[in-house]
């Protein structure tokens, strides 16, 4: 379960190429907790905070008491764990079939064409996103009536 510890570092990390100066959604994501990374490996393997979820979520079920606890508590596991297994096999088996779209004859040219046209999206969404920020830029004007510069990408504060 490699990816699963790589997970909370790479949000941290993504929201600091984002974040302002100050740092207002680094601190907002930790104001929340961990970030938790469930995950299910090729072989049905679950990481660490998935299992730590499946226990929490039978405990919340069970309540508090002992009594409830011992006598309920296999089949509120079973149940908990039927109800995300079937919905990790579900998400496999839509994963492989939209993959099969690209097999066979023409599979080729359609992920070509799906890759060209991912491109294309990206190009007019970083063509809205300069848009949108060349005339934000404009509209930001400090007390003495000059413009409020970008820096390094981040929003100004005034």
């Amino acid at each position: 379960m490699e990816r699963a510890r790589s997970v909370p570092g790479e949000y941290e990390k993504n929201l600091r190429d984002i974040d302002a100066p100050d740092g207002r959604l680094l601190q907002r994501l930790r104001s929340y907790g961990q970030v938790r990374a469930l995950a299910v490996g090729a072989f049905g393997e679950v990481s660490k905070d998935l299992a730590v979820l499946v226990h929490e979520l039978v405990a919340r079920k069970l309540g508090a008491s002992p009594e409830a606890q011992q006598a309920s508590a296999s089949v509120v596991y079973t149940r908990v764990r039927r109800t995300i297994g079937v919905a990790v096999v579900r998400a496999h088996a839509q994963l492989l079939l939209q993959g099969l779209v690209y097999c066979g004859p023409g599979g080729a040219e359609r992920l070509k064409a799906k890759r060209q046209r991912k491109e294309e999206d990206r190009a007019a969404q970083d063509a809205l996103w300069a848009d949108y920020r060349a005339t934000f830029h404009r509209s930001q004007v400090n007390l003495s009536g000059r413009h409020v510069a970008w820096r390094d990408g981040h929003m100004p504060v005034c």
